[in-house]
């Protein structure tokens, strides 16, 4: 760990900022932790991937106040309006409907009119 900060913020929640290397990989962090129990997390590195590498770069793209930027931004809430969740209510459960591909390949495409979809055996040029 070559930086660390933690922080409470006005309304409660809680930031950790920290920034790590291993070898010339530098991975930044920002780690919000809200007074309503959700965890906004966000990462950088100067990596192909954030974890391993290989290093493409001096730097990571964003600084750590760039991070806390982001995680503490009012466009990364979480909110959902209570009428979104008394209309999902209204809604059918979704049917896997992988186990019930007839043998001969065909799929249905539509049970209510009871078409089916099957293969083609034309060949493509």
């Amino acid at each position: 760990m070559s930086a660390c900060g933690v922080s409470n913020l006005r309304d409660g929640s809680v930031l950790m900022v920290y920034e790590d290397r291993s070898g010339l990989l530098l991975r930044r962090h920002a780690d919000l932790l809200r007074t309503d129990g959700t965890r906004v997390v966000v990462g950088t590195s100067n990596g192909a991937d954030i974890e391993d590498g290989p290093v493409v770069d001096l730097h990571p793209p964003l600084s750590l106040d760039e991070l806390r930027s982001i995680v503490t931004s009012s466009r990364r809430q979480y909110f959902v309006d209570p009428q979104v969740n008394e209309k999902a209510k209204s809604l059918n459960p979704h049917t896997d409907r992988s186990q019930q591909i007839p043998a001969d390949g065909s799929i249905p495409a539509d049970d209510s009119r009871g078409t089916t979809a099957k293969p083609s055996s034309s060949t493509r040029h």
